[in-house]
């Protein structure tokens, strides 16, 4: 796990900078974000803050509400310099939340059915047993008494099976023996788009 942990560090902290057009060695980019080695010019510098900037974000994340003056202050700390790693930190993490939030707000569709439809998606994509929570936090916009009649529908027609009753019930796809989902259909055949 932390061989993985340093990997995208070094990945992560490599590709933000690059896109800001900072660049740098990668064996020396390597010793910069993971041995604290010394920046040895302005794109070291960049670098060091960025990496500086993880480290306070994920060492204080629980503790560290989104302010302009938290910004200011993980920037400052470290001199004036430093506020736009931070800066392109919260960027990308911004980016990316509007991103996922973006994917999951194009799955909900208003048009009558559409609530099933995200669900059975939702249900469709489990690769492990799940629960009713599960589906409901795939699903926001989609009530519990819903979820439960699109599930027992899909269990009535063999697609799900359920193992378990009250809290403890773990639900399930079910698969033939050509590995295939039971019932499950192409999600460019369900929406009658293509993907990509």
């Amino acid at each position: 796990m932390e061989t993985l942990r340093t990997v995208a560090l070094v990945e992560s902290t490599e590709s933000s900078n690059r896109l800001e057009g900072v660049v740098a060695a990668p064996d020396r980019l390597r010793e910069v974000v993971l041995r604290d080695a010394a920046p040895a010019d302005r794109s070291e510098q960049e670098i060091a803050g960025y990496r500086d900037a993880l480290a306070l974000i994920h060492g204080s994340a629980d503790h560290m509400p989104v302010s302009v003056n938290v910004i200011q202050q993980a920037g400052v700390a470290r001199g004036p310099a430093r506020s736009v790693p931070v800066a392109g930190v919260l960027r990308g993490v911004l980016l990316r939340a509007y991103g996922e939030f973006r994917d999951r707000a194009g799955r909900l569709m208003t048009a009558r059915g559409s609530k099933t439809a995200l669900v059975e998606g939702a249900v469709e994509r489990r690769i492990r047993p799940f629960a009713i929570s599960d589906i409901e936090n795939d699903c926001p916009g989609v009530s519990r008494d819903m979820i439960r009649h699109v599930l027992r529908r899909m269990r009535d027609e063999g697609r799900v099976q359920v193992r378990g009753r009250g809290r403890g019930a773990r639900w399930e796809v079910i698969e033939d023996q050509s590995g295939a989902r039971a019932g499950c259909v192409d999600e460019a055949d369900r929406t009658g788009h293509q993907s990509g």
